[in-house]
């Protein structure tokens, strides 16, 4: 089972497209974004297969029965690769990898195959700098350069995107006063890398040379470890914002600590 893994490659191949959404959840956007970055990276969609479950099943993601289901429909449309709108886990990739006998990609790997591969030529070159909150998952796209004072440039740029935001006075002071310690550090976090990675992928198509206009704009895009509670970036921020008790003032490590992004020196959560 380990040949299914050789690679995340997915171009030429053809692909099973699956979104699993709890009943709780608004899953309203369908697969339409997911079938867009299938198709930049090359994969041609032979089916779309969407479900709605009651829990999250810990081996699978969305239990033995839909997974044999998946295995049924892999053989019908003899599809190579099945790509899931959804971040699994290394051991339910693993065990879906077994049902379907058919390579398996969540979307934070598929969203890192399109990034790997536009990273190869000259274009790619960061020359923006995205911060990106490891709660909300609120985006601040900056000028990268003067890349030697990012990290000084960063917190004017995060109360600015947060007061445009509509955050109170109050909770910017607070927020500006605990990021007056910035840290470098890793992250094992995948969903924090998945999402910058699909930020910095998604940004590329949508900037129109106003950075401020992008970063409201990815504020407003679905994202995969919201999709149980909030979807959005902004609703996660009103969220926090409605309960003082657990915002940004009484979580300063989601406010301060910039985590290192895979190919880049100066990207993290804000």
């Amino acid at each position: 089972m380990e040949k299914l893994r050789q690679t995340l490659r997915v171009r030429k191949e053809r692909a099973i497209l699956v979104a699993a959404n709890l009943y709780k959840s608004n899953g309203s956007d369908g697969l339409a974004e997911l079938t867009a970055l299938a198709e930049s990276a090359g994969a041609v969609v032979a089916d779309r297969f969407q479900q709605r479950i009651r829990t999250i099943n810990p081996s699978t993601y969305i239990g033995k029965g839909k997974a044999l289901q998946l295995g049924q429909r892999v053989r019908r449309f003899k599809a190579d690769v099945i790509i899931f709108d959804n971040d699994l886990s290394p051991a339910q990739i693993r065990e879906l990898e077994k049902i379907t006998e058919t390579k398996v990609l969540d979307r934070s790997e598929l969203i890192l195959d399109i990034f790997a591969t536009r990273a190869k030529t000259k274009q790619a070159k960061p020359q923006v700098a995205l911060a990106v909150n490891a709660r909300t998952f609120l985006p601040v796209f900056m000028p990268l350069a003067p890349a030697g004072k990012l990290l000084d440039r960063l917190p004017d740029e995060i109360v600015r995107i947060l007061a445009l935001h509509g955050v109170d006075q109050g909770t910017i002071d607070a927020a500006r006063a605990e990021m007056a310690d910035v840290r470098i550090a890793p992250t094992n976090d995948r969903s924090v890398v998945g999402v910058m990675t699909e930020f910095a992928f998604l940004g590329e198509h949508f900037f129109e040379g106003d950075l401020t206009a992008l970063s409201l704009r990815m504020a407003s895009t679905p994202v995969g470890p919201l999709r149980a509670t909030h979807r959005f970036p902004d609703q996660a921020l009103a969220a926090v914002l409605a309960d003082r008790s657990s915002g940004p003032e009484a979580h300063p490590e989601h406010m301060a600590r910039i985590i290192a992004f895979p190919g880049q020196k100066m990207t993290g959560p804000s």
